[in-house]
Parts: structure tokens; sequence; C-alpha cells
């Protein structure tokens, strides 16, 4: 759990990764990692010029050559999902990325229909846009794999808040989340001169929506928040995106959350927060969990 914390990752949903020459998950192959650690290492060296008018890779160029490339288990603990981590180690800085899979996902359960194959719905990516894309041709030809950007809802994100506030220890709260600071986008056609609006929720008035929301059933922290907006500004903004019948959850929608613990984004990007708490430990598990079980939805996995 900790090669995941305090990273700024883009999240891409995959496709089962197929690999004919071994039957074994790629989960608990070790010989099939080393492998694809070194076939991964040939292509990064091979297709990545050195040489380029591209500031982009004009950039990558300045972080020296690969030392080498490490494909290691992520085991699976009782807060957070299996997977692999994939590590590379440039001359003067090092990159990554991890694949996962469920935590209640089972190699075992269907052995035939899962043999040659590894159900690993999410990956993780903190690279420069130059070995993003190599690495995804990569798998793309080794594995017959398919990616796709994960978007995330409003409704997501508004649960993710409040799974994570919920995992919390006691007391904790405002120490872990700080300030909240929300941002709200809207559709072309409602504000062509209105993108976005940056709401923060300071640090002393949290515990208050908070508490508020534990009072009422099917509440949630940001449900709070839009009525608290609409009684004081009378803007229906619907942040949690609950409301079916509201005009707000077609034109308006919650882009992104940012606190103390983390900040998770409607566009694929993620930032969990580290700290030696064992109350955040868990927080952080239970959101990453469900950012994973997010990436199984159209897989089918779960």
């Amino acid at each position: 759990m900790k090669d995941l914390l305090n990273t700024s990752w883009t999240l891409y949903r995959l496709s089962p990764l197929h690999h004919k020459e071994h039957a074994e998950s790629l989960l608990t192959n070790q010989s099939a990692l080393t492998t694809h650690a070194t076939r991964l290492h040939d292509h990064l060296t091979g297709t990545i010029p050195s040489q380029t008018t591209d500031p982009e890779t004009d950039s990558l160029s300045r972080t020296g050559a690969l030392k080498s490339c490490l494909w290691t288990p992520l085991p699976q603990s009782p807060s957070t999902a299996q997977g692999i981590l994939i590590t590379l180690e440039y001359e003067n800085i090092t990159y990554k990325a991890a694949l996962l899979a469920p935590e209640s996902y089972n190699e075992n359960e269907n052995e035939n229909e899962n043999k040659n194959k590894t159900n690993i719905p999410l990956l993780l990516t903190r690279f420069p846009a130059p070995v993003r894309q190599s690495f995804l041709a990569f798998l793309s030809s080794t594995f017959d794999t398919y990616h796709a950007p994960l978007k995330l809802s409003t409704q997501f994100l508004s649960t993710s808040l409040e799974d994570y506030v919920n995992a919390l220890e006691p007391g904790s709260l405002e120490n872990v989340l700080r300030e909240v600071q929300l941002t709200v986008s809207f559709a072309g056609a409602v504000a062509p001169a209105l993108r976005s609006l940056n709401i923060t929720v300071p640090r002393a008035s949290i515990a208050g929506f908070v508490e508020a929301g534990s009072r009422r059933p099917g509440e949630s922290i940001l449900a709070g928040l839009s009525g608290f907006i609409e009684g004081h500004l009378a803007m229906d903004l619907d942040l949690a995106g609950l409301r079916r019948e509201s005009a707000a959850r077609k034109y308006v929608r919650v882009s992104r959350i940012a606190c103390g613990g983390f900040v998770l984004g409607a566009d694929g990007k993620m930032k969990l927060v580290g700290r030696e708490d064992e109350g955040v430990s868990r927080a952080c598990g239970v959101l990453l969990d469900a950012v994973v079980r997010r990436a199984c939805v159209r897989e089918g996995f779960v």
C-alpha cells in the first residue's frame, strides 16, 4: 500500500491481460513478471528517441538512461487490493505504475475460464507522456488488452468523500482533511462565461457538515453543502448528484475534490496522502478499493 501513497496517478481501465505462454495468473507468477520486466525495458529503450525537438521528449532526455525495470507483486492486505507494481529507474528519477485487481477477486474461482489471462482492471500511471504512450502500447501488443481513461462521476466522488471520512478514527477528521476544496464544472450551454467554480469548506466547518449528514438517513456531506449553498445563495447545485429531478444533474457536476487526505478528479486523477496513522491507512485503502471496483463495473468483473 505504501508504494501507492503520496503520488499523483492517472487512472485507466484495462480489459483482461492475456498471456498464452503462462497459464498461471500474473499476480502469483514471479517468473513471468521478470520476463515481462525485461521485455518492457527493451521496448522502452527501443521506442523512445534520445534526441528530439518535442518539449515533452526533450524533458524526458534529462532524466538520463533507463537503468532498471522491475515488476513486483503487490500482496493483498486487509486494507487494499492486490496487484503488480512497475518501477522504472532512470539515472535521475524513478517512475511508477501499478496494475490492481479488486480485493475480493479470486483467480481460482473459475480456474478454467481464467486460464492464460489475468483480470487486472485498474491501471495507475505516473509517467511522462512519451513513456506512458510507449508503456500502453507495450501492454496492448503483449497482452492483447485494451485501455481507456477511467472517468469518475459526481456521485462517485461524493460517495468516495463519504467513505473516506467514515473510515477515519473519531476525532481525527479536522487534522486529516484540514479543508475540503471542490471544483464544480458547468455545461457550456448553461453558463458559457462560467466554466468552473471553486468552493472551499474551511477546517472549522467540516465537522458541522459531517455531523449534519449523519443525522439524516441517506444524507451526505456534499448533499448538506448543497442545501447550505441553496439556502444562502439560492443556487441549486446538487453537488452529490442524487436528485434525478434536479436540472443541476444535467448541467452541473463536481469535477474535483481535494483535501488533506486525498485528491480525486472526474478526469481520472488521484492522489492518496499517506501518514503514520492507522485510520488514515484504512481510509486510503477504502478509497483505493472503491476506485478498483469502479474500474470493474463495465468489464463485468464484480
